[in-house]
């Protein structure tokens, strides 16, 4: 299985044949083109991999990778196009040591951080977080010690410890769900779109908790509060703790809708945001009252 995954990599960054390294480079400026035009800060590539049956060895490959990836760093640098490798086990930056190595030599370089890579490297979340700094994309999926893919019920990985940290760092990214349909690894004997599904209700959950966490105290201009969804967040943001500032065309629904706020410290502001000055004797009387605005 390893055999036919290499046949399918014979165009990776690490490939002997120079002439069909100057073609992935002249295909990857075609790439931070379309990703300049299209706003895509980053571009996910393989480090690239040993082709032992051309008498490679890893030395001699992590040179050859360490230098294109240089040139397509500086290169993608010039249009702000980043460039992100994935450190998938077979690849230059396949261990964690090797993946710092390559990010220490070459200055710039970010990668497509899955923390899904390193468990069946018996790796736990906290010594993968070392690599956050450098991360230009996160990957999101299910694995454990046997399987770098597996199904929710199977996994071993804290997503609410990985977002956290990724919080901490300041990471502002995006968190991709990566469930892929692959001969590769184990990764194709289950159903990968229910298995997204499972996920993304998993860390949209984590995402609220941590919304909710950090509301106490907290100023909060909740908009349209008179009725409906407006009104039943401002009641969410008053149970966990925050100051509710909430703003209505209505005065009157929006004066029953404060009352009914559990703690202490809303106000109702009636305004009709469809006119500018309004908003901003909103922002104004928000700040005069609590001189703070959060939300």
């Amino acid at each position: 299985m390893l055999d036919e995954f290499v046949n399918k990599l014979k165009r990776t960054v690490t490939v002997p044949d120079k002439r069909m390294r100057e073609d992935n480079f002249e295909m990857y400026k075609s790439f931070v083109a379309f990703c300049k035009a299209v706003g895509c800060p980053g571009i996910t590539i393989s480090s690239g991999i040993i082709y032992k049956d051309e008498g490679q060895d890893y030395e001699a490959a992590y040179e050859i990778s360490r230098d294109e990836v240089r040139s397509m760093v500086d290169y993608g640098g010039q249009y702000d196009v980043e460039l992100r490798p994935e450190p998938h086990s077979e690849s230059m930056m396949g261990t964690l040591e090797k993946c710092q190595r390559m990010l220490d030599d070459v200055p710039g370089l970010m990668a497509s951080l899955d923390y899904s890579h390193f468990m069946p490297q018996g790796h736990t979340e906290e010594e993968v977080d070392v690599l956050i700094p450098r991360a230009g994309h996160v990957h999101a999926r299910e694995a454990n010690r046997e399987r770098l893919q597996c199904r929710m019920e199977d996994g071993i990985l804290d997503f609410d410890h990985i977002l956290g940290a990724l919080k901490k760092d300041g990471y502002d990214g995006n968190v991709t769900l990566e469930y892929i349909f692959l001969n590769y690894c184990g990764c194709y004997d289950f159903y990968v779109i229910i298995e997204t599904l499972k996920l993304k209700q998993e860390l949209e959950g984590y995402l609220s908790c941590a919304l909710i966490s950090a509301l106490p105290e907290r100023v909060a201009i909740i908009t349209g509060a008179a009725r409906g969804l407006g009104a039943a967040t401002a009641q969410l943001f008053a149970r966990f703790g925050a100051h509710v500032v909430a703003c209505d065309i209505d005065g009157d629904e929006l004066e029953k809708t404060v009352s009914d706020l559990e703690g202490e410290g809303h106000i109702a502001l009636a305004f009709d945001l469809s006119r500018p000055e309004n908003c901003e004797s909103l922002v104004a009387q928000t700040m005069e009252r609590f001189g703070r605005l959060d939300i």
